[in-house]
């Protein structure tokens, strides 16, 4: 029994896009771009109005991670 071979589609940099054009990748990485942007003015919004160090720390260690975890996903779908 023959299967069909599957070619992922190969961009000119090596990386391997699973869907999309150069345009919706645009469009993908403006919104991942947007979100980083909303994540960090809330962490310094609480880094501000916080009074304590220990919930200034946390903002920003919770920023940080959101932000991380954001590109990977980035990284893996556009």
């Amino acid at each position: 029994m023959m299967y069909p071979i599957v070619m992922p589609v190969h961009t000119g940099g090596g990386s391997i896009r699973p869907f999309g054009s150069t345009l919706e990748m645009i469009a993908c990485g403006s919104l991942f771009l947007f979100l980083t942007t909303i994540i960090i003015g809330v962490a310094i919004f609480v880094s501000i109005e916080a009074d304590s160090l220990l919930a200034k720390i946390f903002a920003w260690l919770c920023a940080t991670f959101l932000i991380i975890g954001l590109w990977c996903i980035f990284a893996l779908c556009c």
